[in-house]
């Protein structure tokens, strides 16, 4: 199933850039990734592991995209606008 999800629209694999484990289950998680985020490479890699997720509809592929990305415990410490104890996205 990863493999089908990891597929490139030409069919080829796209490779999971090391270290990058999805979805992010901690706050140590999601600053690793940010970091690695830098690479370029590291950075079209996972948008487009992220974007190849789809959806039928915007608010279905991001419900989607950000179940993919991250966990449930980590979605719930973030909101908009950082408000109610939580973190800003």
């Amino acid at each position: 199933m990863l493999n089908a999800l990891l597929k490139k629209q030409d069919g080829s694999v796209l490779e999971v850039p090391e270290g990058v484990v999805l979805p992010l289950k901690t706050q140590a998680d999601l600053e690793a990734l940010d970091q690695k985020l830098g690479d370029r490479s590291v950075m079209s890699a996972v948008v487009t592991m992220v974007a190849d997720v789809g959806g039928t509809s915007i608010d279905d592929a991001t419900r989607r995209m950000m179940k993919y990305i991250l966990s449930n415990e980590l979605a719930l410490e973030y909101n908009l606008f950082g408000r109610h104890g939580k973190k800003k996205v």
